[in-house]
């Protein structure tokens, strides 16, 4: 090899792990809605203990909920009470098909959870 390019391999060598690490995380999710779904998902089975079947039923109920969320956010038109209205009655929608998996412990416990969020929306948009 000639001595240039040795003299140069050092700073190739970082380029080529660098360029495509920030190219990387500068790309979006590939599936946003799958990745909402899983986070999802995944805060619900530790605040509920789910066993693997209950994930596994509900997996695709929270899949096919995201897109529907995704394009409220992303609809333009809509005022920030529309939005709220309509996110409210997807919730509950995905909130229906979910209650019938869970055990009467975890109805209990996701209710109180909801409970507790809604004080603290509350409590955020209407400081004492």
């Amino acid at each position: 090899m000639n001595k240039s390019l040795l003299k140069r391999m050092p700073l190739l060598l970082l380029l080529a792990c660098i360029v495509p690490a920030i190219v990387g995380a500068q790309s979006p999710p590939a599936h946003p809605q799958r990745d909402a779904a899983a986070q999802r998902l995944k805060d619900l089975s530790k605040e509920l203990n789910l066993t693997d079947a209950q994930k596994d039923k509900i997996r695709p109920i929270l899949q096919e909920e995201a897109p529907k969320v995704k394009a409220l956010r992303d609809d333009t038109t809509l005022t920030r009470q529309e939005k709220a209205e309509k996110l409210r009655a997807i919730h509950d929608e995905t909130s229906s098909q979910i209650q019938p998996i869970l055990t009467a412990e975890q109805s209990q416990k996701l209710e109180q959870a909801k409970q507790a969020a809604v004080k603290k929306r509350k409590a955020a948009s209407h400081p004492s």
